[in-house]
């Protein structure tokens, strides 16, 4: 492994600025359009015919997004183009995303990233080779998430469709009242005082069907739950568990 060299943003990179081109003066076109808040719309002409990286500059301050491709990038955002002779592309993208320009704001009434601001921070920059690989790494892990954000939304269109399918589309089922198969709160007697395990609504997750937190006290209010029972919290209904003891 090869020395880093200790430097400053200024010293490799160029921020240049984007150019305006108002929503009402785009045309139909393949070209995306970037803000300092990401991909804002499209244009049939570029502003930069080549990859490029675009930096909030006003509003959405220090946030950083990489295009492969001819792009327009309007005037509260830098650019960054490709210096193969400095760095890799691909490796100074994840790199900006550590230096926390988003903290940067020197305007109090609209969020703004000075350039020379921008500029004075100090980099560690490994030797080309090292910068290759390591954008290869990052990359192929930005991939992969990528991939399991794609495959959770199928799952999810899958699980909905099958609800669907089976609880509201099929003729065949028969339409009853919640209330007909669930019995809410049933009564059960508890002698007050009694000691009981007891289980408050911080107990119960939004994220497993377990409760943690039981402990004992004095009955005095609340309603008795027995094994088996579901347990849905009446403050925030997305707590919910299933009670196996």
């Amino acid at each position: 492994m090869s020395q880093w060299i200790k430097t400053k943003l200024g010293e490799i990179v160029i921020l240049n600025y984007g150019k305006a081109l108002k929503a009402q003066d785009r045309n139909a076109g393949s070209i995306p359009v970037y803000s300092s808040g990401g991909l804002t719309g499209w244009h049939n002409k570029a502003l930069i015919n080549e990859q490029g990286i675009i930096i909030g500059r006003k509003g959405t301050v220090g946030k950083a997004y990489l295009t492969y491709g001819p792009f327009w990038c309007i005037d509260t955002a830098y650019y960054i183009l490709p210096n193969p002779s400095k760095y890799d592309f691909v490796f100074l993208f994840y790199l900006l995303k550590t230096l926390g320009l988003e903290e940067l704001n020197e305007d109090s009434a609209v969020p703004g990233l000075n350039r020379d601001t921008a500029y004075s921070q100090e980099i560690l920059l490994p030797s080309l080779p090292e910068q290759k690989a390591i954008a290869s790494v990052l990359s192929s892990l930005d991939d992969k998430i990528d991939l399991l954000h794609r495959q959770n939304k199928t799952l999810e269109s899958m699980a909905e469709t099958l609800f669907r399918q089976w609880f509201i589309l099929d003729s065949t089922g028969v339409s009853v009242s919640i209330d007909q198969i669930i019995d809410f709160n049933p009564k059960r007697t508890l002698i007050k005082s009694q000691d009981a395990t007891y289980l408050d609504m911080a107990g119960l997750s939004t994220v497993i069907f377990r409760a943690n937190g039981y402990y004992r006290r004095p009955f005095s209010s609340g309603t008795k739950f027995t094994k088996r029972d579901t347990l849905l919290a009446r403050i925030d209904p997305t707590h919910v568990i299933w009670t196996q003891a």
